[in-house]
């Protein structure tokens, strides 16, 4: 049986049929040659940049919004929305050579990760995603970053400001806390403040990814575990536009967070 009629066959468990999913493949490179990605995957990319490009976006007002110049390449194929998330699965996997030498290639000079995310209706929302397909997507060396959270992101931001119970015999954690705290609030504030609809879904998604890096602080994970995250923010931040000046704030918040991360190595 193949992949489309695993993931036509899967048993979803308590997965309500309305749920917003999304699916995207990135593949990261400094020097990204995006014309052949896309001729050795068979595709064209969603959207793509190249390091130290300007990249503009239009707001709704009409007036032309520049980002700072991308600090990496990226090669991007986002699955349509108005697919389930099995089918999401399948177009990407479909979408794409299946040529493992190929994806060797690309593996051994870009950083290839799968994104999915579920808004989860309840705490109990979940789904079986069949091993074939599991194992294929392992063949093609995607990184398999899966977040599942709340609509509104009300019970992760409760999460996030519950005093740790955690004793640490080393550096306290204390300042990263906080600065952490500081970046939620502001990012809480600006996914309640924003008219921009499609901006809700990204909102969500960067608080989600915060509840990861308040999971390293309180564990005590190794600063370079935390670094990662960090790095892996600061790309989503570079292709996951947040429209208008509560945008601006956010990201200008994340990066007083990430810039106290990233001094701590120096």
């Amino acid at each position: 049986m193949g992949i489309e009629e695993q993931l036509k066959n899967t048993k979803y468990l308590n997965l309500a049929p309305n749920s917003k999913t999304n699916a995207s493949l990135f593949l990261y490179a400094n020097d990204i040659d995006i014309q052949l990605i896309s001729n050795s995957l068979e595709c064209e990319p969603t959207k793509s940049h190249r390091r130290g490009d300007i990249i503009e976006y239009q707001r709704k007002d009409g007036t032309i919004k520049r980002r700072p110049p991308a600090s990496i390449g990226l090669w991007c194929l986002a699955a349509p929305e108005n697919l389930t998330f099995a089918e999401k699965l399948t177009f990407l996997l479909g979408k794409t050579t299946s040529s493992v030498k190929i994806w060797d290639d690309l593996a051994s000079s870009h950083k290839i990760q799968l994104r999915c995310s579920v808004f989860l209706h309840s705490w109990t929302d979940g789904f079986v995603i069949p091993t074939s397909v599991m194992s294929e997507i392992g063949l093609r060396h995607w990184e398999f970053i899966f977040s599942m959270y709340s609509a509104e992101g009300d019970e992760i931001l409760d999460a996030f400001l519950k005093p740790s119970l955690i004793k640490h015999n080393n550096e306290s954690p204390e300042k990263y806390r906080k600065a952490l705290a500081e970046y939620i609030s502001v990012l809480q504030t600006s996914a309640d403040n924003t008219h921009q609809t499609e901006d809700r879904p990204k909102y969500s998604r960067h608080l989600a990814y915060a509840a990861r890096m308040f999971v390293a602080i309180e564990n005590y994970c190794s600063l370079d575990n935390l670094m990662q995250l960090v790095d892996d923010e600061r790309h989503s931040f570079g292709w996951d536009y947040l429209v208008g000046s509560e945008g601006d704030t956010a990201e200008a918040a994340f990066n007083t967070f990430a810039n106290l991360i990233e001094s701590a190595k120096k």
